[in-house]
């Protein structure tokens, strides 16, 4: 894998773990990613307030920006979570029950990064305890459409 450059706007390196790599390409593998070696990490949506369609400002083609190079999925409150996982595309669903990002972690383990978009701010301490970068669905959005798609790795 060649050398991941910083974004300018996270500032972070994104690496795989080494002793991980393995388990990695397995899963992106799994999951049809078309370059397994360069899995960045995990970005779980919450659907009221977030999704296009559902009152939210993330529509299919922010997420499918995402899709080679990251997990994605939801973690929602809404009973069918899992048909709206179909709806989109996406690689995974669980339901809100204050363990959903514990599973998402373990179900897709040791990658450099996981970020939650949700409205609701009281899931945000949670998130953030759990080692979860947590954004509002606007200001990701945002970052998207003005900060050079701030999730994407720029390989030299």
């Amino acid at each position: 894998m060649g050398e991941v450059l910083p974004c300018e706007y996270c500032l972070k390196y994104v690496k795989v773990k080494p002793n991980v790599e393995s388990k990695i390409v397995i899963l992106a593998r799994r999951f049809g990613k078309a370059s397994p070696e360069n899995i960045i990490g995990v970005i779980a949506f919450d659907v009221d307030g977030v999704l296009d369609g559902y009152g939210g400002p993330i529509t299919r083609n922010i997420i499918d920006t995402y899709r080679k190079n990251w997990f994605v999925g939801i973690i929602s409150a809404r009973g069918d979570h899992a048909e709206i996982k179909e709806k989109f595309s996406l690689d995974f669903s669980y339901r809100w029950n204050g363990n959903a990002l514990k599973e998402a972690m373990n179900r897709f383990p040791d990658l450099e990064r996981y970020v939650y978009v949700s409205d609701n701010l009281d899931r945000k301490s949670v998130a953030e305890s759990l080692g979860w970068e947590f954004f509002h669905p606007a200001r990701f959005k945002a970052l998207w459409e003005f900060e050079c798609r701030f999730l994407i790795p720029i390989i030299a």
